[in-house]
């Protein structure tokens, strides 16, 4: 028996979990959840879950944290790397029964509840069923987005959302010999944070700035030691999903450094200078009216039909089109 049933262990589960076990010892007044009736658990469908450190009040309404992943084990009751007084778990949940208060994951196991919290986030809503459609919500989306860039020659990026609009910017400069086509719905790009005025501000500065990458930092023996990358965690854990379904947490907003965390590119070289925009072709009041896959004889595996009647061969489509509920395990009596 479960007293609080958190499902999910992104940053809200996590937090929700944090906050009801600290609630718990208040009441008894001790510094362990004691009694079974007590019990905290978190169920995660990954093995790496997200929480918030370094918490600061900056002024009444701003406040300034670092977002840390780390594995199930730095949760733990007995770790002492977040406080945490909670149980974790590691299960894709499958169904909840509202009526008889229980939970139940893929592998059988069951668990009964008194109050249930679910914060398993939102899932790509992806344009097409397709092993060539990507979409990023998770590290595990962004192992397979950086791989497939190792090998692709176009890429076809359709949405228009803060997802695309970095994918645009940014992913030349990852693989600047890639040629991205944009399709996007409305007359300028990043509507959903900018006007006209200020998207074609952004476009003149991408045309005619040169970007020049940072140097790569080096350390003498005498020197201090180079300070750790925030997200190191991105590059000691290859995360694998339990499941095709199971989704882990969201990645954030810096997520186009955790695409170059993994392994830098042979072209990011100190000094490399680039034209953002060299390769990148924009079909604005375009939505995508299908996807096709091609016989293995032609180029390019997909072809991309786009409303205005234009045709776009590529390696693989990104569709960044906004985000579903991640929850289908949900009954209709929920």
């Amino acid at each position: 028996m479960v007293n609080y049933l958190i499902v999910g262990g992104g940053i809200a589960g996590v937090e929700c979990a944090r906050y009801l076990s600290a609630k718990l010892i208040h009441e008894r007044g001790s510094n362990v959840v004691s009694e079974p009736t007590d019990r905290v658990l978190l169920l995660t469908a990954t093995p790496l879950m997200k929480t918030v450190k370094n918490v600061s009040q900056l002024s009444k309404n701003l406040e300034r944290f670092d977002v840390v992943e780390a594995p199930i084990s730095a949760f733990s009751s007995s770790a002492a790397d977040f406080d945490c007084r909670f149980d974790v778990e590691v299960a894709t949940v499958s169904a909840v029964d509202a009526t008889e208060h229980t939970v139940t994951a893929l592998d059988g196991r069951k668990w009964k509840y008194d109050f249930l919290c679910i914060t398993t986030g939102a899932k790509p809503r992806l344009l097409y069923p397709n092993d060539r459609v990507l979409g990023i919500r998770d590290t595990q989306s962004v192992q397979e987005l950086r791989h497939a860039l190792q090998s692709a020659r176009r890429v076809v990026l359709i949405g228009n959302g803060g997802i695309a609009l970095e994918c645009a910017f940014e992913l030349p400069l990852v693989a600047p010999d890639v040629e991205i086509v944009w399709s996007v719905r409305e007359d300028h790009i990043g509507s959903t944070f900018l006007d006209s005025e200020a998207a074609k501000y952004m476009l003149a500065k991408a045309k005619c700035k040169i970007v020049q990458q940072e140097p790569l930092l080096t350390a003498n023996e005498d020197d201090d030691p180079l300070p750790e990358p925030q997200d190191t965690v991105y590059q000691q854990h290859q995360l694998q999903r339990p499941s095709a379904s199971a989704m882990g947490s969201a990645l954030g907003p810096d997520w186009i450094r955790t695409l170059r965390a993994f392994e830098p590119p042979s072209h990011s070289s100190v000094g490399l200078s680039t034209y953002i925009l060299d390769h990148l072709t924009i079909e604005y009041q375009t939505e995508c009216d299908a996807i096709l896959s091609m016989d293995r004889d032609q180029t390019f595996p997909i072809k991309v039909v786009l409303s205005n009647g234009k045709s776009h061969f590529c390696d693989f489509v990104v569709s960044a089109t906004g985000v579903t509920p991640s929850t289908d395990f949900l009954g209709s009596e929920v």
